[in-house]
C-alpha cells in the first residue's frame, strides 16, 4: 500500500479504581457516571504528553480500555493521555490525579502504556481514574493490538490491522488494508472497509459488516449473529453454530454454513453459493447464479431466483419459485412446490423427488421438455398439454411438451404428484 504522511492516532480510554493501580493498567467496573453517584462527585482533569518512535510496523497492547484509530495531520509519533480523577472533593481528586505518572514500555515492536502511582499515597477505594490516550502513528503503518476487556475504534488507512480482544467491542470505519480481527464475547462492526483478506473470529458476539470490498472475507462465530449488508468479494464465508444470519446484497462466490440458527439473504448475485444448516431454516430472496441449499430438517424457501438451483431438506418443506436454468429439488418427507416462472428453460435434466410429500411444480403451458410423473402410491395430475405421449400406466406418466428439451421428472414414493400451468404473461 501506497504510504502516505497522515497520522493515525491511536486512542485508548481506560477506566479503574485508583486504588487498584500496581504499576500497570487493571481492569476496573465503575463508569464515570457510577463514580459521581458514589461520594466521588469532584473531577480533576490533567494531561500527558509522550514522544516515541515507531517504524513500520506497531503494536499497542493493554488490558482494558478503548483503542480509537482516525486520520489527523500535524503530530508526530506520540502517546497523548488525560486522566480524570474521581474524589468526594477537590483536594482528594488533586493528589489522585497527581501522583499518577504514565509511561511507555517497549518490549521490540510493542508500546504498552504503563501507569506507576506513589505507593505513599493512600486512597479511598471509591476513588475512580479514567484514562484516555491518544497515540498518532503514520498511516501505512502496520498495527497490532492486543486488549483483554477494552474497546477498538479504527478510522483511516493502514497496512495491515491485526486486534485481539477478549469481552471488548470493535468498531472500525472508512479504512483500508488487510484485517484479522479477534474477540470472544465482544460485538464487531465494520463500516466502509476495503481490504484484500478480512478475516474476524468471535465466540458469541455480533459481528454486523456494511459496504466490505474485499477478494476474501472470513466470518466465524459460535453464537453471535451474523449481519451483512453491501459486501463485494471473490469469495466470502461465513459460519456459525448458533447465531442468526441475515446477508443483503452481496456480490460474489458465498459459503454460508450455520447449524442451529437460520439462514436469510436478500440480494445475492454472480457466483455460486453454498448454504448448509441443519435445524435452521434457509430464506433466500433475489439471487441470481448457482445455488446449492442443504438443511437437516427445516424449510428451504427461494423466490424470485435466476439461474441453476440444488435444493435438499431431509424433512423439511421446499418452496422454490424463479427463472432456471436447471433445478433439482429433493425431500425424504416434506413437500415440493416449485414455479419456473417465464423465461425458465430445460438445457440440462431437472428433477423433483420426495419419498412421502407431495410435489408440486408450476410451468408455461409451452415449456420445452420431456415431462415424467411418477408415485407408486400417490396420485397423478397432469394439467400441462401434452404433444405426445411417450408411455402410461398406473403410476407413471411421460410425455413430451412442446419441441425438444431435457427431462423434468417428479418422483414420490407414496406423495401426489402435480403439474399445472403458471398465467400467461401479458401482452
Amino acid at each position: 500500500m501506497h504510504r502516505s504522511s497522515t497520522l493515525i492516532p491511536i486512542a485508548l480510554t481506560v477506566l479503574l479504581p485508583a486504588w487498584l493501580l500496581t504499576g500497570c493498567m487493571n481492569q476496573g467496573d465503575t463508569s464515570p457516571d457510577e463514580a459521581r453517584g458514589l461520594d466521588a462527585k469532584f473531577e480533576i482533569h490533567k494531561t500527558y504528553a509522550l514522544d516515541f518512535q515507531v517504524d513500520d510496523e506497531l503494536e499497542m497492547e493493554t488490558s482494558t480500555g478503548a483503542l480509537r484509530v482516525f486520520p489527523l495531520d500535524g503530530k508526530g509519533p506520540r502517546i497523548e493521555a488525560e486522566i480524570t480523577a474521581f474524589a468526594r472533593n477537590e483536594v482528594e481528586a488533586r493528589a489522585v490525579a497527581e501522583q499518577v505518572s504514565i509511561s511507555i514500555l517497549k518490549r521490540g515492536q510493542t508500546h504498552q502504556p504503563k501507569l506507576s502511582k506513589n505507593t505513599d499515597v493512600s486512597w479511598n477505594p471509591r476513588h475512580v481514574l479514567v484514562i484516555s490516550y491518544t497515540a498518532y502513528v503514520p498511516a501505512g503503518t502496520s498495527v497490532r493490538m492486543r486488549n483483554i476487556d477494552g474497546i477498538h475504534e479504527i478510522h483511516g488507512p493502514f497496512r495491515g490491522l491485526y486486534l485481539t480482544s477478549r469481552h471488548g467491542d470493535i468498531f472500525i470505519k472508512d479504512a483500508e488494508g488487510n484485517m484479522s480481527l479477534s474477540t470472544r464475547y465482544g460485538k464487531v462492526t465494520l463500516r466502509h472497509i476495503a481490504g484484500e483478506e478480512i478475516e474476524i473470529d468471535t465466540w458469541s458476539g455480533k459481528v454486523d459488516l456494511t459496504q466490505i470490498e474485499a477478494r476474501h472475507l472470513t466470518v466465524r462465530t459460535r453464537d453471535g449473529d451474523i449481519r451483512m449488508e453491501g459486501i463485494q468479494a471473490q469469495k466470502t464465508l461465513t459460519r456459525s453454530s448458533y447465531g442468526e444470519m441475515e446477508l443483503a446484497g452481496l456480490r460474489g462466490d458465498l459459503v454460508a454454513q450455520n447449524k442451529n440458527g437460520a439462514i436469510d439473504i436478500i440480494g445475492l448475485t454472480d457466483g455460486h453459493h453454498e448454504l448448509s444448516t441443519t435445524f435452521g431454516e434457509i430464506r433466500v430472496q433475489g439471487a441470481t447464479g448457482e445455488l446449492e441449499a442443504h438443511t437437516t430438517s427445516a424449510a428451504i424457501r427461494i423466490d424470485d431466483f435466476r439461474g441453476e438451483a440444488d435444493l435438499e431438506s431431509l424433512s423439511g418443506e421446499i418452496r422454490v419459485a424463479g427463472r432456471f436454468r436447471q433445478l433439482r429439488c429433493s425431500t425424504k418427507s416434506g413437500r415440493i412446490r416449485a414455479r419456473a416462472e417465464a423465461g425458465s428453460q430445460a438445457d440440462r435434466p431437472w428433477r423433483f423427488t420426495s419419498r412421502f410429500g407431495e410435489i408440486s411444480l408450476g410451468l408455461r403451458q409451452e415449456f420445452p421438455c420431456v415431462l415424467v410423473l411418477s408415485s407408486n402410491t400417490g396420485d397423478l395430475e397432469n394439467k400441462i398439454p401434452l404433444r405426445k405421449i411417450l408411455s402410461r400406466d398406473s403410476t407413471s406418466l411421460r410425455g413430451q411438451v412442446g419441441i425438444g428439451g431435457s427431462e423434468v421428472r417428479l418422483s414420490s414414493a407414496s406423495g401426489r404428484v402435480e403439474v399445472f400451468p403458471l398465467a400467461p404473461l401479458p401482452r
